[in-house]
Order: structure tokens, then C-alpha cells, then sequence
């Protein structure tokens, strides 16, 4: 189990340790930034993150009488993740090959080993899925509606749905096309009509470039596993799982910059599927 911090316990940290953290939470936002300007979606909430974690180890190191990186040791990251967890001391491992430079001890260091669970037992059952997706159909809430679609049909989380604004769509005749990441993508027709649904002037929203969300972000709060019968990230995997297997492609890249997945996932979601579907 976990030790957690006495509630209201402060601990002070060394100046060394507070200055590595404040460097590491500037790097953190300059690759934020330049995600966002190479059109990736990405929170800005990261950096604040890196900066928690960085300050749990940190803390972590001083209640066990470490006051510099130097006297870091291997056997001190174990520690960590027999303690806490191995993700934690996974987080922390980065953000001790960030500050490495500075001590060379920190370069020997190695990350616990963390093995990812087998792709097809974190993917929902397909059948499963388009039950889903006909259940939603009797779902009032139009926004519910249309989140719950992109996540079984194109793998979109819910909070990143809530994110696509209307500079995000387009249309081209009868069609609507949205952009998840980098390009523009097709929609299907029951998708587009929920989305006509929701903004009838989508056209001369569109036209003016207004600065508004298709979806407002309540839909987060209202799209839970109790309403969908399974874990939201089950059914993402298996709606990118079947996207992959529909692409019959070996250029996962492409994907990974029309849907906003990373490529380490895709890899590990093909590795579930026969190579027979793909063109050798």
C-alpha cells in the first residue's frame, strides 16, 4: 500500500531540489507550446502535473534524509516504487534523466520495469460496442449522444470531444468533415446529423470562424462508465482497433496524427491483430 503524506504535513525541500523542479516545469511548458503550434492536442494542465510529481519525489527524498541528487542511488528509485507505485517511479525516472546532466550518478539509473497488460484484455468485446452505440441513440442529451459516437467510432475521448470547436469542422457539400489532430476527417451521416442536431446554422458558424465548442463541457461529467455499461478507455481501444484494422496500412504515423494517438499505443493495439490484416 501507498504511504501518503500526513494531511497538512509540510516538508521543505533543499533550494537545489526546488530550482531542478522549476526548470523541469519550464521544459514542460515549452513542449507544450510547441505541441499546440504543431497542432497536437494537448493539456495544458501537463506541466502543472510534471511539477507534482516532481515535488512528491522530491519530498519523498527528503523524509528518507536525501538532500542532493548525488546520493541518488538505484536502490532509492526501487524504493520509490515499492512505496508509492511503479507509474510514480516511472514519472519520477524522468524527471531524473531531465536534471542527469547536472549529476552523472543519475545517468545509471533505471526505470522500473512496467509491463503493459495484453492489448485484447483492455479492449471491449465488439459486439458490446455497437450496443452501445444503438443505446445511444435512444439518449435524449444530443451532446451525450455525439460524445458517446466519437468515442466508439473514432477513438476521441470524451474531454477531448468537448474540445473541438467549431474552426475544428468544415463542410464540403453534403459532407462534414472534423478535425481530430492534424487533417480533417469524414464523419459519418449519423454523426453529422447529431451534429446539425446540436448547431442547425453549423454552416454559417462555420462561415464566420466563431470561437465555440461543438460540445459544452458539462458532456465530461455527464458521459460516465455507468452510462456506457464499461470503462470509456476499453471502448476507445476498440473503436482504434477496428480503425487499424479497416486502414489495412502499415502507416500507422498517419493515424497517429489524424485521431491524436500516440504511436507506442497504436503499436501496441496492432500487436493484437492477426498480420493477416495487413498489405505485406
Amino acid at each position: 500500500m501507498s504511504k501518503r503524506y500526513k494531511s497538512g504535513q509540510i516538508i521543505k525541500i533543499p533550494s537545489s531540489f526546488a530550482i531542478a523542479i522549476k526548470s523541469y516545469v519550464n521544459a514542460a511548458y515549452k513542449k507544450m507550446n510547441k505541441k499546440i503550434n504543431g497542432g497536437y492536442d494537448y493539456s495544458s494542465n501537463t506541466p502543472r502535473k510534471r511539477g507534482y510529481e516532481a515535488i512528491r519525489f522530491c519530498e519523498f527524498l527528503v523524509s528518507i534524509g536525501i538532500d542532493d541528487f548525488g546520493k541518488v542511488e538505484q536502490s532509492i528509485l526501487d524504493q520509490y516504487a515499492d512505496e508509492h507505485s511503479r507509474k510514480e517511479a516511472g514519472k519520477a525516472s524522468n524527471f531524473l534523466k531531465f536534471i542527469a546532466y547536472s549529476y552523472p550518478n543519475l545517468l545509471k539509473l533505471q526505470p522500473p520495469i512496467f509491463k503493459r497488460a495484453p492489448a485484447w484484455s483492455m479492449c471491449e468485446q465488439e459486439k458490446n460496442v455497437r450496443e452501445i452505440i444503438a443505446n445511444s441513440s435512444t439518449i435524449t442529451n444530443k451532446e451525450v449522444q455525439l460524445a458517446i459516437h466519437f468515442l466508439a467510432l473514432y477513438g476521441q475521448p470524451i474531454s477531448k470531444s468537448a474540445r473541438i470547436n467549431i474552426r475544428d469542422v468544415k463542410m464540403d457539400g453534403d459532407d462534414v468533415f472534423v478535425k481530430f489532430c492534424k487533417y480533417f476527417i469524414k464523419i459519418d451521416e449519423t454523426a453529422k446529423s447529431i451534429l446539425l442536431s446540436i448547431h442547425p446554422d453549423l454552416c454559417e458558424k462555420i462561415n464566420k470562424k466563431e470561437n465555440e465548442s461543438i460540445l459544452s463541457s458539462k458532456v465530461c461529467y455527464r458521459v460516465q462508465p455507468g452510462l456506457l455499461g464499461c470503462a470509456p478507455k476499453k471502448i476507445r481501444n476498440t473503436a482504434i482497433l477496428n480503425i487499424i484494422k479497416a486502414q489495412r496500412t502499415h502507416s500507422l504515423k498517419a493515424l497517429s496524427d489524424a485521431l491524436d494517438v500516440s504511436m507506442p499505443t497504436l503499436i501496441w493495439l496492432a500487436q493484437a491483430i492477426s498480420t493477416s490484416y495487413f498489405d505485406r
